[in-house]
């Protein structure tokens, strides 16, 4: 009787087991679909992820920064990121007009450029990123300075013609990707374009306008055209104000994957227009002309093996940061994770952002990421 029990108990546990498997592989079914429209590969999500589970967590590998002590080691307003095939970062401070360099262990090396309307000098320097050619190359609205990896200034564009240029990459042949902007009397075009190193066009991405506002508030909810370099030369872009649909472009320009997800329109609450006041560090009393409806995202960021970063309007407690969607390589949504900061650059399985004390002071942080998801959806 005694064995009898002990074997029914073992059918029991086997039967739970065999439910829970079973309930677990259904439970982890992308629910999505992929299908071909006119020769574009289309992916459509679903609006929950793979996996309700979030889809890492940070370890603090490294931090770079002083509150009071050595000047190489103090930031006024860093708001760009770079790094290096040897783990080097450099630093663009705004506010100084320069860039910091440190080696992968945080060490300082140097810094290169100064505030100036000379050679390699810097007026309102606003990107930051590596060419093909090893060299580094620091943008503001008017004008690209190329300096070689040691600070050497080479030359520098002036792409006035093009508007005035918020945020520029360069692929692996030398060509560069300019965002820029033009404002016209009623409305606000965004302009993503590929050009050659002598800033010749050679192809378009994407063009989308907004109307611009008249009203004496500000709209920190307003689409903004975002967009981030793939690996591959290939470019992922998006408009939010289209819904919740990311264009994938191929070296050439042409639209090869479009990723979709399908979006719940929520509300414009009170409490997240003073959270997003503070995220921005802006005064609780400026007044917002804001939607009545939340944009489907906010950025997207990539990572350095083609999985997108995208921040969501899900926005974190006292505008401590935001929810982003994650999605792998081939564009479906796998889970979601929150951060309190930008992730600025995400290359090699680490995180880097900058974050700030209590008191104001920013410091460079590196993370690595772990991850909580089996591999094969990463």
């Amino acid at each position: 009787m005694k064995h009898q029990t002990s074997i029914y108990s073992i059918i029991s546990c086997l039967s739970v087991f065999i439910v829970f498997t079973s309930f677990q592989k259904q439970e982890n079914k992308w629910q999505g679909t992929i299908e071909k429209v006119e020769g574009v590969t289309v992916v459509k999500n679903p609006k929950d992820p793979l996996f309700q589970k979030e889809a890492f967590h940070l370890a603090e590998e490294l931090s770079i920064g002083e509150s009071q002590g050595k000047e190489e080691y103090m930031f006024s307003q860093i708001s760009k990121i770079a790094v290096n095939k040897n783990g080097d970062i450099y630093a663009l401070d705004i506010k100084e007009r320069h860039v910091k360099v440190f080696n992968r262990d945080g060490v300082y090396i140097q810094t290169i450029g100064k505030g100036g309307n000379g050679p390699g000098e810097f007026i309102r320097p606003r990107g930051l990123v590596f060419s093909s050619c090893k060299k580094l190359a620091v943008g503001g609205m008017l004008r690209l300075s190329f300096f070689s990896l040691d600070g050497k200034f080479l030359y520098r564009l002036k792409p006035t013609k093009l508007g005035y240029v918020i945020q520029f990459d360069i692929d692996s042949q030398g060509d560069i990707i300019l965002l820029s902007i033009e404002l016209q009397s009623d409305i606000t075009q965004f302009e993503l374009k590929k050009f050659s190193p002598e800033l010749n066009e050679i192809c378009t991405y994407q063009i989308a306008r907004k109307p611009r506002s008249k009203s004496n508030g500000i709209n920190p909810f307003t689409p903004v055209l975002s967009w981030a370099m793939l690996v591959n030369d290939k470019v992922v872009c998006g408009y939010p104000a289209d819904g919740y649909r990311l264009k994938i472009y191929d070296r050439e320009g042409t639209i090869e994957r479009e990723i979709r997800k399908k979006h719940k329109h929520e509300p414009v609450t009170e409490n997240d227009k003073k959270a997003i006041l503070e995220f921005l560090k802006m005064d609780p009393g400026t007044k917002i002309d804001s939607p009545s409806k939340k944009l489907p995202f906010r950025q997207i960021y990539a990572d350095d093996e083609g999985r997108l970063f995208v921040q969501t309007w899900r926005i974190l407690h006292n505008g401590e940061g935001f929810i982003y969607d994650i999605f792998d390589s081939k564009g479906k949504f796998i889970s979601t994770v929150p951060l309190k900061f930008v992730p600025l650059v995400i290359k090699n399985n680490r995180l880097y952002t900058i974050e700030e004390d209590e008191e104001g002071y920013q410091y460079i942080k590196r993370y690595k990421i772990i991850w909580a998801l089996p591999s094969i959806c990463r």
